[in-house]
């Protein structure tokens, strides 16, 4: 079930952790996705990919993405009007995301139903 956050457990070909706490990655098609948690600017290379600091989370050796951040990048029901939306879906597209909905719970949570390619 997700709440606030989307774990990264599936549909990846490598989840590797640079250090316990600093630096975390996700690597797919060739590309990575960088989390990080140094609290310190990283430069990345031409394949890799970097979140703000405020969008991801390491809780209990969880790396985490918020969900809402999810959600606005990959909506389904989005058009090509907010062109840094279009821009990040672009980047993250090695994730291998189809699309999301955000969906209300009657439990005043936002779920977040993410959908991945075939």
């Amino acid at each position: 079930m997700l709440r606030k956050q989307y774990y990264f457990r599936r549909n990846q070909d490598e989840a590797d952790r640079f250090s316990i706490v600093d630096v975390n990655t996700i690597k797919n098609q060739g590309k990575e996705l960088i989390l990080n948690f140094s609290g310190k600017d990283i430069v990345v290379g031409k394949s890799q990919v970097t979140l703000p600091q405020d969008w991801v989370q390491l809780k209990n050796g969880v790396s985490s993405i918020d969900a809402f951040v999810l959600a606005y990048i990959f909506e389904v029901a989005a058009d090509d009007s907010d062109q840094e939306r279009v821009n990040l879906e672009e980047k993250l597209k090695f994730l291998d995301i189809k699309g999301t909905t955000g969906l209300p719970g009657f439990d005043k949570y936002m779920y977040v139903f993410v959908e991945f390619n075939d």
